[in-house]
């Protein structure tokens, strides 16, 4: 008969139960001693759900605050580099500035040199027109007062008739006319000189109102250079304390992330320690009930074997939950133990191969059935063994049995030993009532040990003969 998946933990279940507890607990080393419970480790510390939650708002209140010093950091560091910029900017213009105020004093020392020269040069025409002037003056009051003019006297005396000394007369006044007249350009030149002077001198005071304006210029712009050099100096300052405290902000974030992973850390362990203590009662439990099942096979055993002692003859039918037979009967038709040992070997080379609710077979694995009502929802999926497949697959070299466990108690073999004389290579039978009630089959190792296909979802493994719950018999293929 096909079997079914069994709400008991068996085999691989509990131990891959155990691995996981020990795995989550962590720091907490458990070691379980076959067939002893150990003792249960000191418990972690469990923080509340307070501190939990009061570690998770001061994360995020850091993180937050991280956010804003770094956007102000952001904001400061823009700002220094627009204020150095700017900065370059006026530098430079007050160095144009400077170099203005150069060329404006050069242009006020040139036309200041300049206008002096006119000046000298003025005086020393007027000086000259003056001094001509004066000499042309006493000349001709000289003549006229006098009638003599230096040789004219002469002239005069020695006239020889008064045409001689008309002509010398009119030689006198062309004389005084062409002083009268150097002395009119003589003073015109002086004017013009005078007028040289006065134009130079006013353009020394525009020079020295452009010289004055250039240097208010200058003034003003280092004046702005060294206003926008201390803001530069204010916004480092500033933005090297927000770095300070994006620093200190991280810091303190990165200590709440710690302290926060710290609890958390702890909770988990707590809360798998409580998975442990709980898988550890379990595990008691059944380990509990499996005593009791193992004390009541036993005792089951010793009265069947008293009883047939007492009667010399098989027990079974109607009803009953085991047949036996003497040691004596250990052997028979074409069974051996060395074939019962390549059995045990065959359905070894199974092991790990998942389990298919009504497949595999004499010939190997096969695609399972679909069927939800008996808890294979997806094996026509799978491809592997149930129960009855396993032990076809294990004996298929020397009987063909049919895929069905009730029958393969009575079609594999005629022996049905007691359990304390099982031999590797047995056919071992769990039933919920006789013989039509036998819901599973595996193969026995050896030492107390079976292989078996156990539920739709599991694999080929070993486990103990009691695992699977209380045996209703045993039977010895090719007897």
């Amino acid at each position: 008969m096909l079997h079914l998946r069994r709400a008991s933990i068996r085999g691989a279940s509990r131990r891959t139960i155990a691995a996981t507890a020990v795995l989550a607990i962590g720091a907490v080393t458990v070691f379980v001693a076959p067939g002893a419970a150990s003792a249960a480790p000191k418990p972690p510390p469990n923080p509340t759900n307070g501190q939990l939650s009061a570690a998770a708002a001061a994360k995020a209140a850091a993180n937050a605050e991280v956010s804003r010093q770094s956007a102000a950091v952001g904001r400061l560091g823009g700002e220094v580099a627009a204020a150095q910029s700017q900065l370059a900017a006026l530098q430079g213009a007050a160095e144009l500035a400077e170099q203005k105020v150069a060329l404006a004093v050069a242009n006020q020392r040139a036309g200041q040199a300049r206008a002096s020269s006119a000046i000298a040069a003025n005086s020393r025409a007027v000086a000259a027109v003056k001094a001509n002037h004066d000499s042309a003056v006493r000349e001709v009051q000289s003549i006229y007062i006098s009638g003599q003019s230096g040789d004219s006297t002469g002239a005069l005396l020695q006239a020889s008739n008064p045409t001689a000394l008309l002509d010398q007369s009119a030689l006198n006044n062309f004389i005084v006319r062409n002083k009268t007249d150097a002395i009119g350009r003589s003073q015109k030149l002086s004017i013009a000189a005078s007028n040289t002077a006065a134009k130079a001198r006013l353009a020394v005071q525009r020079l020295k109102v452009l010289t004055a304006t250039a240097k208010s210029a200058q003034r003003a712009a280092a004046a702005a250079v060294s206003l926008q050099a201390s803001r530069k100096a204010s916004l480092e300052s500033t933005l090297a304390s927000s770095q300070a405290a994006l620093t200190a902000q991280q810091n303190a974030f990165s200590a709440a992330q710690a302290h926060l992973a710290t609890l958390t850390g702890q909770r988990a362990a707590y809360n798998a320690y409580q998975r442990y203590l709980a898988y550890q009662r379990r595990l008691a439990a059944e380990r509990a009930a499996k005593a009791r099942r193992i004390a009541a096979q036993r005792a089951q055993a010793a009265a069947a074997a008293a009883y047939a002692r007492k009667h010399h003859k098989k027990h079974g039918g109607g009803g009953s939950s085991y047949t036996y037979s003497a040691p004596v009967h250990a052997s028979g038709g074409s069974w051996t133990a060395a074939r019962g040992r390549a059995a045990v070997r065959r359905a070894m080379t199974t092991l790990g191969t998942p389990y298919a609710w009504a497949g595999g077979g004499s010939s190997g694995p096969g695609y399972g059935v679909c069927d939800a009502s008996n808890g294979a929802p997806n094996d026509c999926y799978v491809r592997g063994y149930d129960c009855s497949g396993l032990a076809m697959y294990a004996w298929g070299p020397y009987i063909s049995m049919a895929h069905y466990a009730a029958t393969q108690y009575t079609q594999a073999g005629s022996y049905h030993p007691s359990l304390s004389h099982l031999k590797p290579g047995d056919l071992l039978f769990w039933s919920n009532g006789g013989i039509g009630g036998i819901h599973h089959v595996a193969i026995y190792k050896g030492n107390g040990q079976i292989i078996q296909a156990p539920y739709s979802g599991g694999y080929v493994e070993v486990s103990s003969m009691y695992d699977p719950g209380t045996i209703f018999g045993a039977t010895r293929p090719l007897t």
